[in-house]
């Protein structure tokens, strides 16, 4: 009863067609084993606090732990952990923070042969604005990115499309960044209907997904036990240093850490080969070493108060930075 509260995130969505292909599987299994592990060695040393796995669902574009925020899931917890695995250790991963456009372009249908002029191209309209978000990335700093997939550009060749649509992804290094990347890639999508003629709706993604604030402290004590385990994190930023995770908005709410942890891998993530290696012994093996660091971490929260002073401290001090 009583004492510090340490969360342990468990994600477990899989990816459309090829399954596993970021692990969460792993994700998952570290955090089941960490809150097994932290659980019996509360019972141990009689300390006062707690460890809750948290189930958090729809990472994968879902915002799932930015719903459990709002709904007071990590109310009154001191900490929270989990981590990712990769092809590749990186103790800080570079996250970043994301928005989600969902993009529809109206036109009017005509015969592609017979009367185009009566027509507006909501192809063309896509087409353009494509292209311009594509000229856009040249003049990007390496910290900001765009994606996007044409989900519907048509339905025959001979009929001038009156509706098409689009999925992107607008990535920065923070929200602030965040915002002004957003600004010009909905002017680049305005120029797209502008030239065609064509009606433009953009919706934006409920959920904004912040960067990763890392706990100085409680990496430090993370890889203090990976070393102590025989697992020494070897810091490669190639293997998996560019991406979002709700994350990220959990480390605004409380001191967090997301450490990446490799795996024998023939690919990066979200690939079918590693989809592959995510079910193979060798990262399950992987993932128990990095349950136990989660876990002697996750005691030494609740065991150490002056570990977990000096994690609040930090994260004090980032959250004033950040503003």
């Amino acid at each position: 009863k009583g004492g510090p509260s340490v969360v342990i995130c468990a994600e477990y969505d899989a990816l459309p067609e090829i399954g596993h292909a970021c692990g969460h599987n792993l994700i998952a299994t570290a955090a089941l084993g960490a809150g097994i592990g932290a659980a019996a060695g509360l019972s141990g040393v009689g300390v006062a606090g707690q460890v809750v796995v948290l189930g958090t669902p729809a990472e994968e574009g879902g915002g799932g732990k930015v719903l459990l925020i709002e709904r007071g899931a990590f109310a009154g917890v001191d900490a929270a952990l989990m981590a990712h695995p990769a092809p590749s250790d990186v103790l800080r991963p570079s996250v970043s923070a994301l928005q989600q456009l969902s993009v529809t372009f109206g036109g009017r249908n005509a015969h592609a042969a017979g009367a185009p002029w009566e027509g507006r191209n909501a192809l063309d309209a896509m087409v353009i604005a494509y292209s311009a978000i594509a000229a856009l990335r040249q003049q990007l700093p390496p910290d900001a990115l765009v994606h996007g997939v044409i989900t519907h550009g048509g339905e025959k060749p001979n009929i001038i499309p009156d509706r098409t649509t689009a999925e992107f992804v607008v990535r920065s290094r923070g929200a602030r960044q965040l915002g002004r990347l957003k600004q010009r890639v909905l002017a680049c999508l305005q120029a797209g209907a502008d030239a065609s003629g064509c009606g433009l709706e953009v919706k934006e993604g409920e959920h904004v997904y912040l960067d990763m604030q890392h706990n100085e402290p409680m990496v430090e004590a993370y890889a203090a036990h990976l070393t102590a385990l025989g697992a020494p994190a070897v810091d490669d930023p190639r293997g998996f240093n560019a991406f979002s995770t709700d994350m990220g908005n959990v480390s605004y709410v409380v001191p967090s850490i997301h450490p990446v942890y490799g795996i024998p891998a023939e690919a990066g993530n979200h690939t079918s080969l590693f989809s592959d290696a995510a079910g193979a012994d060798e990262a399950h093996a992987a993932t128990l070493v990095v349950a136990k660091a989660l876990a002697l971490t996750a005691l030494d929260l609740i065991s150490d108060p002056e570990l977990l002073g000096r994690a609040k401290a930090s994260f004090t001090a980032q959250m004033a930075e950040v503003g």
